[in-house]
């Protein structure tokens, strides 16, 4: 039996949503169970975004068959963001602590992009960053303890349920930095997908 994931093809001005399966990965192809839109609107070099775990990862189909459609696993390069996009989203490991200091504050990481990072945030915290256009941060990469710093924007605010999640666009960050957050979020990737977590 597969486990609960979300499909999201933009089209023009349509955004077309399924909710699927993850049946398999074999560190070459995500299979997940073709639905009757999947089918309908997922072309085979169609451009699409699976949400799965926390995880958001843009690739494209690559295949069909009977049951399934195949999704491309992207291939990483220094050069390039993970699915030749700086979309790619993963929350941290629940084994693992991840901090983030943004000005005086220590916040949990919610998750984490090429682009930006969102922070587990109270009322008292939407008010002290909202009011500033740029805030300095530093973090440890788990596991590498790779030091990434520089400075960040309040970019949103969310309800998510019980907390609030404020997610920040990193503004100055080192092209080196990027490539260490490329490398974490790729292993991240695929643990998510091997079903690690």
């Amino acid at each position: 039996m597969g486990r609960l994931a979300e499909i999201y093809i933009l089209m023009n001005e349509l955004i077309v949503s399924a909710r699927t399966s993850l049946k398999e990965f074999d560190g070459k192809y995500i299979y997940v169970q073709a639905t009757p839109v999947l089918e309908r609107f997922g072309k085979e070099g169609q451009k699409v975004y699976l949400k799965y775990k926390g995880l958001i990862l843009p690739t494209k189909v690559a295949k069909k068959n009977e049951d399934s459609i195949l999704l491309e696993f992207p291939k990483i390069s220094q050069e390039k963001p993970v699915g030749d996009r700086r979309s790619a989203r993963v929350t941290p490991s629940k084994k693992e602590i991840f901090r983030v200091i943004l000005g005086d504050k220590v916040k949990e990481l919610y998750d984490i992009s090429e682009e930006g990072f969102a922070i587990y945030c109270d009322l008292e915290d939407v008010d002290d960053f909202k009011d500033k256009t740029i805030v300095p941060f530093y973090f440890e990469l788990p596991r590498v303890g790779e030091a990434i710093k520089g400075t960040a924007n309040l970019a949103n605010i969310r309800d998510y349920g019980d907390k609030i999640i404020c997610g920040f666009d990193m503004v100055s960050v080192t092209n080196a930095d990027t490539v260490k957050i490329r490398f974490y979020i790729y292993q991240r990737i695929k643990e998510i997908l091997e079903g690690e977590e």
